[in-house]
């Protein structure tokens, strides 16, 4: 039971999971220092009253996915399997019930991990849930099997309530159902008297799962409306002796009206069902020519003003699949990367013609859409915060204990007061700095000015440093 792995967050906004199994996890709880930092500065702010900074020490400590494993992201896009254990959160609690509380949760035999939260008046269970094995698997194909998927949620979510209600009638208090997400994540705590029991009963929940009706796909149908009557005009139709003439016919002009090949493909398979020829061969042939891809509006007048406009989650489904986001919490800025490598050379600027060319794209590509709505998209939570300064201390090598690094910095400056004042005052700027951009409630009392005649280097020297 140790060895099963969870996907790890170095903190709420954190995109990229790493994997942790339940051992790795466990020690963070009980013994890693960060996480003991950040559940002590928290409880500390929340009880000077300073929920901002509270909040931040929160949303800054590690935290896990419980339910399911991701790879490349945490949307439900990204989940590569499940881990067949629960969630349970109880919060809000007076903490001297939470002696009686935690007594009667390690004495259950469902118990499988319980601690307390960050907050200090909260407690997390961790339970185990049992299966079919067609549901809940450890690893799923990508991307995503939707009916699959739907089956898993359905058990996860029967399970889930299951296991809340069993604990809320042990426990006699209320468990925060907003968990039943199963992509939700468990924010971790210092708790060095953590409860494990490796050999916990499991949760079973029976369940029908429901299929989800596949949403009409409006853009399709109005380029095949749009192919149809080309084609009829063109005197081409679908008769003995011309369907292969015809069935290619259209898939050269689905790929000009930019519709998406699996799409089109699936759309031929399920319409051309009495021809006996390989209609995906065919249509992998029409989509080689990409250069057209794209070129032809599929619209057919009136029906196009019927067709819904773009809503939040297609919106985010096609911004994902057209680079890498972020929000620079230094500069306030949006930034995107084309190319998904993640290259910090590759980040530039979200400007008014990637916000108008992205539209463009979309409006090519996908439903109709106000470029109002895909800015709102881009200026929400969906872009993750990036602190390039968060990255960079990240990023350095554990200090040698002996090296002043500040000081050889400093040594660059030559100043009438001489190095030794350089040295300190540039110390304490430095420090200021750092301490400033970790924690919103310190101000950097500190101002550094170059003073000195033209053509010194003044700011040449604090833009290389910037």
């Amino acid at each position: 039971m140790e060895d099963i792995t969870f996907s790890l967050f170095k903190g709420y906004a954190d995109t990229l999971p790493a994997e942790a199994t339940l051992s790795e996890i466990i020690r963070m709880i009980r013994q890693d220092p960060t996480v003991k930092l950040h559940t002590l500065k928290h409880r500390y702010y929340a009880s000077q009253g300073n929920a901002a900074a509270a909040d931040k020490e929160k949303s800054s400590c590690p935290c896990f996915s419980v339910a399911v494993r991701f790879q490349g992201g945490k949307r439900k896009r990204h989940i590569c399997g499940w881990t067949s254990v629960g969630l349970v959160d109880i919060d809000h609690l007076e903490k001297a019930a939470l002696p009686e509380l935690l007594k009667r949760i390690v004495a259950d035999p469902h118990t499988l991990l319980t601690y307390t939260t960050i907050s200090g008046a909260g407690i997390r269970i961790l339970y185990r849930m049992e299966h079919d094995e067609n549901t809940l698997q450890k690893s799923v194909a990508s991307p995503l099997d939707e009916n699959a998927y739907l089956a898993s949620e359905a058990q996860y979510r029967a399970t889930f309530l299951l296991a809340n209600d069993y604990y809320a009638r042990l426990l006699g208090v209320e468990c925060d159902l907003k968990c039943k997400n199963s992509t939700r994540l468990c924010g971790l705590a210092h708790d060095p008297e953590l409860f494990f029991n490796p050999d916990a009963l499991p949760f079973r929940a029976e369940v029908v799962p429901k299929i989800r009706k596949r949403m009409r796909n409006y853009r399709l149908e109005r380029a095949v409306t749009t192919a149809r009557k080309e084609l009829e005009a063109q005197g081409v139709t679908y008769e003995p002796h011309q369907h292969n003439d015809y069935i290619m016919r259209m898939g050269y002009l689905l790929n000009r009206y930019g519709i998406d090949q699996d799409q089109a493909t699936e759309w031929a398979l399920n319409t051309f069902t009495g021809y006996d020829g390989d209609i995906a061969g065919i249509f992998r042939s029409c989509y080689l020519q990409t250069e057209e891809f794209g070129t032809l509006s599929p619209s057919t007048g009136k029906d196009n003003a019927r067709q819904p406009l773009a809503g939040v989650a297609e919106i985010e489904d096609f911004l994902c699949g057209q680079g890498s986001f972020r929000r620079n919490v230094i500069t306030g800025k949006y930034e995107v990367d084309f190319t998904r490598e993640n290259r910090e050379e590759d980040f530039r600027e979200v400007d008014d013609h990637i916000v108008n060319s992205l539209w463009a794209r979309m409006s090519k590509t996908n439903s109709r859409v106000r470029i109002s709505d895909l800015r709102n998209v881009l200026e929400s939570e969906f872009v993750a915060d990036y602190n390039p300064f968060q990255l960079y201390f990240d990023g350095l090598d554990p200090w040698d204990g002996q090296t002043d690094y500040i000081g050889e910095l400093a040594d660059t400056l030559h100043t009438v007061q001489g190095p030794e004042d350089c040295r300190k005052y540039l110390k304490k700027w430095l420090v200021g700095c750092v301490a400033a951009l970790f924690d919103r409630s310190v101000v950097n009392h500190e101002i550094l000015v170059l003073a000195g005649p033209q053509a010194t280097y003044k700011t040449t020297w604090l833009n290389n440093l910037l």
